[in-house]
């Protein structure tokens, strides 16, 4: 099971444990799976490269500053050096790397972007990130320690499972990459774009995916979650999506509480989940069920 936070993982850890206990990290995040991949790569091989390492964002904060150091990148006469020296200005590239990294943008191609947008800050915040991504260590094939950051750990899974089979036996990777029959994805809308490049790449693969969302509920776009990610998945993947019907958490006011917060909430998604109520309460005797009310049950 996929989750996206360690939060949300630690939470469901045990519940999954009970069920299943002869499995190792039953829930992850898609980033730590993706670290997994990368990992076996590297190191289940006839000449082990070496292991993975996090960029932490005090290191990501360090290499920015000395990347805005340099004196060939032209600015935006409203950049002054004095802004850029900004501990806030070095905090706007590292999202602005982030969410490059996760949509597979790179430094080029986000200069493009500027100039086809007349976003000139882009054009030299494209500059630094080929430099930032051109780093020592960045590298798939580095000897020695990699380092890698959370936004584009997962791209490099996908990219590395999808060329396993023909790369492997070049680079004496002597395994199978470590994939699962079926993964079961948690709260997707909280995921990022880079999520759905590893699920397809696992699906090429035979990886059965199962992937729940309610973009109602989203809570992770201020660092790349997309609400609608479902949608993005099930496109790429040419999958069906099913509305699972009536609640089971709360109660029936606190159901039309969110039925009217929602109502003014747009939304690019089918309207339905908005519409369906609490469902009813188990009962001990499927036979003394009361007659299901309309408002409540799975239109």
């Amino acid at each position: 099971m996929w989750v996206p936070d360690r939060a949300r993982a630690d939470t469901l850890e045990v519940r999954a444990q009970s069920v299943l206990p002869d499995t190792v990290r039953p829930v992850r995040t898609p980033a730590a799976f993706a670290y997994l991949l990368v990992t076996t790569w590297r190191t289940v091989r006839a000449d082990p490269l070496g292991p993975l390492e996090l960029v932490t964002g005090a290191q990501e904060d360090q290499l920015i500053a000395s990347l805005l150091a340099r004196e060939d990148v032209a600015w935006p006469d409203g950049l002054t050096p004095q802004m850029r020296a900004l501990p806030a200005f070095r905090m706007e590239l590292r999202n602005l790397f982030a969410r490059a990294g996760e949509a597979g943008v790179t430094g080029p191609a986000l200069s493009d972007l500027g100039r086809r947008f007349a976003r000139p800050a882009w054009v030299s915040a494209g500059a630094l990130l080929d430099a930032y991504e051109d780093g020592p260590g960045f590298a798939l094939t580095t000897r020695g320690p990699m380092s890698v950051d959370t936004s584009r750990i997962q791209r490099i899974a996908a990219d590395v499972l999808r060329h396993w089979d023909e790369d492997a036996g070049r680079a004496g990777v002597g395994v199978a990459p470590p994939l699962p029959e079926v993964v079961v994805v948690d709260d997707l809308q909280d995921c990022t774009a880079s999520t759905v490049e590893l699920l397809a790449a696992m699906s090429e693969r035979g990886v059965r995916v199962l992937a729940f969302a309610d973009p109602d509920v989203a809570v992770a776009t201020y660092r790349g979650g997309e609400p609608h990610l479902d949608q993005r998945l099930a496109a790429r993947l040419g999958a069906d999506t099913v509305e699972l019907g009536a609640v089971h958490r709360g109660t029936r006011a606190l159901r039309e509480l969110v039925r009217d917060a929602t109502a003014h909430i747009t939304t690019t998604g089918p309207l339905h989940r908005r519409q369906v109520g609490v469902a009813a309460a188990p009962v001990a005797d499927p036979a003394a069920a009361p007659v299901a009310d309309p408002a409540v049950t799975t239109a």
